[in-house]
């Protein structure tokens, strides 16, 4: 079996022995056997760049969309069994206009997340990387929630991803303090930003620290991808009729 990661931003956006450590720990989440390439999203670097006027928001998500369905094709062509698309705790941005142009699984780490933490918990925390994304996630008001299943709190350690392995000791106290604010407001588990965890810090030591379940999003859809694809599963052409793709305006 063969795997694609593909990461949100492009090459370089973390130090090469840190990204070095992070794709080590990834690959550890699967079977032996089974192979995990990674990839990166060249084209605009979305969480870097987050302009504030609506155009040019606009114009980078387009360029992510493209991105990654390019990169779907190619790795279906290249005989990838599977691509995990490693972003969307909050929201799949490009996942769902992808599958509609290849027949492997493309998998929304961030929405098997949610949906294997309703297996544990009914009230989710939530813990992003800074305060700005916070706020922004309340503006937008965006929920990729299921029915009985809520985000009922939302924290951040106010710590940019590319500055938290610097930054450790403080990344775990913000992080404990914030997730343990989420608690008090009736989360009975959480789940983080990929670069918090596993990035820099482990799920298992947190759950005791934090008193409830602290999931590994990324673990968890790695596994599924595994399994899926051992299934003989893949999103169904009802739901996403084949297209082909076009170009840059499709």
């Amino acid at each position: 079996m063969k795997i694609l990661v593909m990461e949100a931003g492009p090459k370089g956006h973390y130090p090469s022995e840190e990204e070095e450590k992070r794709q080590k720990r990834i690959r550890s989440y699967v079977s032996p056997g089974t192979e995990v390439v990674f990839g990166h999203q060249e084209e605009v670097d979305f969480w870097r760049s987050q302009p504030t006027d609506e155009a040019t928001r606009r114009r980078n998500e387009a360029l992510f969309r493209s991105s990654l369905i390019k990169t779907a094709i190619k790795a279906e062509r290249d005989g990838f069994d599977a691509v995990v698309a490693v972003w969307g705790l909050r929201r799949g941005l490009g996942i769902e206009e992808a599958r509609h142009y290849v027949r492997i699984p493309i998998i929304d780490f961030g929405k098997i997340a949610l949906l294997l933490s309703h297996l544990v918990g009914n009230n989710l925390g939530n813990i992003y990387y800074t305060d700005e994304m916070v706020e922004r996630h309340k503006r937008e008001g965006e929920v990729r929630g299921i029915e009985g299943f809520k985000i009922i709190s939302i924290g951040s350690p106010n710590i940019s991803p590319s500055e938290m392995h610097t930054r450790p000791a403080e990344l775990r106290e913000k992080f404990v303090k914030a997730a343990r604010k989420c608690v008090e407001e009736g989360a009975e588990l959480i789940l983080a930003g990929h670069s918090i965890i596993p990035g820099t810090l482990d799920a298992d030591e947190m759950t005791r620290e934090v008193g409830v379940p602290v999931l590994n999003a990324i673990k968890l859809g790695m596994r599924m991808a595994e399994f899926i694809v051992q299934n003989g599963l893949t999103h169904s052409e009802r739901a996403y009729p084949r297209k082909v793709y076009a170009g840059e305006g499709d």
